[in-house]
């Protein structure tokens, strides 16, 4: 096993009745890093996400093929226990959702249903974990108060103080600043990055604030329509995107030099339905560099330059790889 990588896909479809909302996934997700997922709504990156820790199990009429190991165990597995899986990758969601009881049960919740009953313990579980997401000088006074009644920001704090109090190794975040306000959305995230490096976590990132994404990133991948597109690490992303659709998306960036006078590339159409895709490559009748090809073949994700640089695109050549 490559011990750089954390989690692996192969191979992975998913399908919502009649609707193949995931597309023959292939990708690594490297340890102790920070991996965005960008693109449009509806094209999948949510649902990725919710299949790495079997999320989706809770949804009626999901078929999933293919593999996702974690650490190399394969977590569709025979015998897997999904509480134990959910322990190991902890969820942030985009709504702050704690659980409408106290402050203190929020916390001490996860670690009651894994056993550890002594109050003490407990006592210290919910202070360390509050002071890890440094809201505890806030709440000490009311922890035995509602959860309900603390502001958004405090909310999506807690919840991450939830997510990390059962020592997660990889957390899912799934536009954790995008519900709160402005004013705020930066003490989260500085949070969450102190968290990560002093945890030495793997993140998994969704955000549609481009400039969010390159801060937070190490590495991205944008997703179009249930498949990925595009592979890179952030900087290079930024700096040299390839892929047509990735392209549109990084001239829409805001350039704080008035001088500086930025071409914008504006793509003509609506992203098609999910369910009924377009054949061939799924951009094709958006893209402005659209060949015949295009319109049949769906190209496959390929290395093209340096440091792993992949994107899936007739406009490019190489030899077909896992990301």
């Amino acid at each position: 096993m490559n011990e750089e990588i954390k989690i692996s896909a192969r191979n992975l479809n998913l399908y919502y009745g009649e609707n193949h909302a995931l597309k023959d996934i292939n990708m690594d997700i490297k340890k102790n890093a920070v991996t965005a997922l960008i693109g449009p709504s509806g094209c999948g990156k949510s649902t990725f996400l919710k299949s790495l820790n079997r999320m989706n199990d809770l949804v009626e009429n999901v078929k999933i093929t293919g593999e996702v190991t974690l650490d190399n165990e394969n977590i569709y597995g025979e015998n897997v226990d999904t509480t134990l899986l959910r322990k190991k990758i902890g969820m942030v969601f985009q709504q702050p959702n704690p659980f409408p009881m106290s402050i203190y049960d929020n916390i001490a919740y996860g670690p009651r249903i894994h056993g550890i009953k002594n109050k003490s313990k407990l006592d210290e579980i919910v202070e360390e974990s509050l002071r890890g997401a440094a809201i505890f000088d806030e709440v000490k006074d009311r922890l035995k108060k509602s959860a309900l009644g603390l502001s958004g920001g405090q909310q999506q704090r807690l919840c991450i103080a939830r997510a990390l109090e059962v020592t997660p190794e990889v957390l899912i975040c799934d536009e954790p600043v995008s519900a709160l306000d402005v004013s705020i959305q930066a003490q989260v995230l500085n949070l969450m990055k102190e968290i990560q490096k002093e945890m030495n976590l793997t993140y998994l990132f969704i955000a549609h604030d481009l400039s969010v994404v390159q801060y937070m990133s190490d590495r991205i991948m944008v997703m179009y329509l249930g498949k990925i597109v595009e592979v890179a690490d952030s900087k290079a992303l930024y700096d040299e995107p390839l892929h047509p659709y990735t392209k549109a998306l990084i001239s829409a960036i805001p350039v704080a030099d008035i001088h500086y006078k930025k071409k914008r590339q504006v793509l003509e159409g609506e992203v098609p339905s999910p369910i009924h895709k377009p054949s061939g490559c799924a951009f094709h009748n958006r893209c402005p560099y659209c060949m015949d090809i295009c319109k049949k073949e769906d190209p496959a994700l390929r290395y093209h330059g340096a440091d792993g640089h992949m994107t899936a695109c007739h406009l490019y050549d190489g030899s077909e790889v896992n990301a």
